[in-house]
């Protein structure tokens, strides 16, 4: 077989998906498209059984990306059959449009509100500062070898359930307290990452701020009553957004703004995927107010001038 143009790799990838996905996959419908998640938008090839709402979805540009590297189609076709059929052809979907049974499977997760600006017009979403909050739906596709997905809480799916946004982000943010419980705690395992030393007393006040699975871990910022614990603790403190996985709180008294903002964004650029990335902003909490803000609205609500500085933690 001659070098594919993309037109023809995905042509290929089309017509063959349902033979080497095996038997069950017969007559399945396949299909090309703009997929648009959260942090990014690809090409993504879309394979649904006749009569099933429920489809399972490839990245066409990471498998074009392997062609193009020297990978053989052949082998790339094999394994993203092998992928794709590990979630079972009898499985649907149709239930997430009952809120009755969506409701104990829904989650948060926590995203920039600016980057995804065009996806978030299409989805329910609490916004904070230029962040954004948005509900999701775990499902689980038992099998052989089991996989684990979800799928996002769209306009239409709020139609169908008959709440408000506000409703809906209440019961993702209640459920995810259980279902993805917070793991906050100090730790030196950052500091490395962000280059950060110890205070004078060898004991670190940069707090790690996750989930347990520190997948999407971000969002747990919004758990009902953790950004006061952290108050509790930190006193007011710059929270720095380490990525969509975990955010980082640091007492305000032991870091310089100006050094720290001029971190998060040397920090994103070179050791975080734009996929993952969060902010190049710095934030902070208010304990005696309760605001959360960007620390630069902080210090123009304020009054405070910036001002040139090196990190003191």
């Amino acid at each position: 077989m001659g070098r594919l143009t993309y037109s023809e790799f995905v042509r290929y990838l089309r017509e063959n998906m349902p033979a080497a996905m095996g038997p069950d996959y017969a007559g399945a419908e396949v299909t090309a498209g703009p997929v648009a998640k959260l942090g990014s938008t690809y090409k993504g090839l879309a394979v649904r059984l006749p009569g099933q709402k429920a489809a399972v979805t490839i990245n066409l540009d990471d498998l074009y990306g392997d062609y193009r590297n020297g990978k053989a189609v052949e082998a790339i076709l094999r394994e993203a059959a092998e992928t794709a059929a590990k979630v079972p052809a009898q499985e649907d979907i149709g239930w997430v449009e009952n809120l009755a049974e969506v409701r104990p499977h829904l989650f948060v997760r926590l995203s920039n509100a600016v980057i995804n600006h065009d996806l978030l017009q299409k989805v329910p979403h609490r916004r904070i500062t230029d962040l954004a909050l948005t509900a999701h739906v775990e499902i689980s596709m038992s099998g052989r070898n089991e996989v684990l997905c979800s799928t996002m809480v769209n306009n239409s799916l709020l139609g169908m359930y008959g709440i408000k946004a506000d409703e809906l982000i209440d019961m993702a943010l209640e459920n995810s307290v259980s279902r993805m419980p917070a793991l906050i705690e100090r730790t030196d395992c950052f500091m490395q990452r962000w280059n950060l030393s110890e205070s004078g007393n060898g004991k670190t006040e940069l707090m790690t701020v996750t989930n347990r699975q520190m997948i999407n871990g971000a969002a747990v910022l919004f758990y009902p009553g953790v950004l006061d614990t952290l108050g509790r603790t930190l006193g007011d403190y710059y929270v720095i957004p380490s990525s969509i996985h975990e955010v980082l709180a640091l007492p305000e008294g032991y870091a310089d703004y100006e050094g720290l903002t001029g971190l998060v964004r040397r920090v994103n650029a070179v050791a975080v995927s734009p996929q993952e990335k969060l902010s190049d902003h710095l934030y902070h909490y208010d304990c005696a107010a309760e605001i959360f803000e960007t620390a630069d609205d902080y210090r123009r609500r304020c009054g405070m001038e910036n001002r040139e500085g090196e990190l003191k933690v």
